[in-house]
């Protein structure tokens, strides 16, 4: 099989014979449709492949494209972290990778919005059960209850009561993810204390056993693809159904290398939402009592007075009690070697005097060692900083960040 690799915001060629066979794929349409691959004219009638922020890989036709990280391992260790943010789902054959890490990262994540889902956003739904006794406890039925007397029970009357149950399709998919956890510890190795986690976990949806037992094979794979495409209203919904379809659809993250065989569902992951977030998870970490860490919720407008159209909204709000300061910063997922673009500061310093924050912070991936830009106080009274983070030592150079920008005492 031909294999084009696409880097991560970077550019392929590609042969007119390799764009005969992937423009005429619908697949491959529905990738550039996503925003995961933009296809560009060339010199000559040739053609060249750029990649955006997603990484990932697809079968198309008898070629498999593949957008490669920029920064090796960023995937692994960004999701170890912590940076919990659904993968985009899309209909297209997908090989398993040979590496088995990422699918006990994938597992892991799984079982963690499973947690969260079950702890204050489980979907219910109410329905219509017949019955039968002698107290009626719902709709009276009458044609059951004339057949109930004429079989000489004539104590009892036949109704309908309402009942809250979780044996929904979405529910279903989870349950039967949770139950497929086993099966994957069989063929590589999961730590115990996941399996458990998956097992105790399958308790607060055993009504759904039986549905799941009575799925034809796929089935329930081919509900959560459908249910994945649609927006639930709530982050936690919309994370658990897509890595629930990913754990059913034998971890389209990766597999082990024994399995040998592709997946119907191609899965791309956004690694600049996944750097954001773990930035942002770093420094609550961090800072633990100390200050209140979360993303833009207030929003304030940039302009006096107060407009709804321009509004800040950094990645990041350090809000601290004692002193009652504030502090912002940016997670930006793109190259830094010498001095950050000035649309990128001229947004910080904004966001910055929005929110009347004495420090301002701007951090990007770095490829080598950790990196240190001062920028000195800005014209609005706030402190600057850009910080190359390396993902050899990513939580260490957030916190040596935090502690060159006076937000936190000693280094890691």
């Amino acid at each position: 099989m031909t294999i084009i690799a696409v880097p991560e915001r970077g550019t392929a060629e590609v042969t007119s014979a390799e764009w005969s066979v992937i423009s005429n794929d619908p697949r491959f349409w529905q990738l550039v449709s996503q925003n995961i691959i933009q296809a560009e004219a060339g010199a000559a009638g040739r053609w060249r492949l750029r990649g955006n922020c997603y990484v990932g890989r697809a079968i198309v036709g008898d070629i498999m494209l593949e957008v490669t990280e920029k920064f090796a391992g960023a995937f692994e260790l960004l999701v170890g972290l912590g940076a919990l943010k659904g993968p985009k789902l899309l209909k297209a054959t997908s090989p398993i990778s040979p590496s088995t890490g990422s699918t006990v990262i994938l597992i892991a994540l799984f079982l963690r919005s499973v947690r969260r889902y079950l702890s204050g956003w489980k979907v219910s739904s109410y329905i219509k059960v017949p019955d039968a006794g002698a107290l009626i406890g719902g709709r009276l039925n009458i044609p059951r209850t004339i057949r109930l007397r004429t079989r000489g029970a004539s104590h009892q009357a036949a109704f309908e009561r309402t009942v809250l149950t979780d044996d929904l399709p979405f529910n279903r998919c989870i349950y039967a993810a949770l139950r497929q956890v086993e099966r994957i510890g069989s063929v590589i190795s999961l730590p115990h204390s996941e399996i458990a986690a998956a097992r105790v976990l399958r308790l607060g949806l055993s009504e759904c056993l039986p549905g799941v037992l009575s799925a034809r094979p796929g089935e329930l794979s081919d509900v959560a693809f459908r249910e994945a495409q649609r927006d639930h209203g709530r982050q936690e919904l919309n994370d658990v159904i897509t890595l629930a379809g990913a754990v059913l659809d034998a971890a389209g993250f990766g597999g082990a290398d024994t399995w040998k065989r592709s997946v119907e569902h191609a899965w791309f992951v956004n690694l600049e939402s996944f750097f954001e977030e773990a930035i942002r998870q770093t420094i609550r970490t961090a800072l633990g009592g100390a200050a209140t860490v979360t993303s833009a919720q207030n929003r304030p407008s940039l302009f006096r007075p107060a407009t709804s159209r321009y509004r800040a909204n950094p990645d990041v709000v350090i809000s601290f009690v004692e002193p009652t300061t504030t502090a912002i910063a940016d997670a930006k997922y793109k190259d830094f070697s010498t001095w950050p673009a000035p649309a990128d500061i001229h947004e910080l310093i904004a966001h910055a005097s929005a929110y009347k924050a004495t420090k301002a912070l701007l951090f990007f991936p770095a490829d080598g060692a950790f990196l240190v830009r001062p920028f000195g106080i800005s014209t609005s009274g706030c402190q600057v900083w850009a910080y190359g983070i390396s993902f050899q030592n990513f939580v260490g150079d957030v916190y040596s960040a935090l502690s060159i920008a006076g937000l936190k005492a000693d280094p890691m």
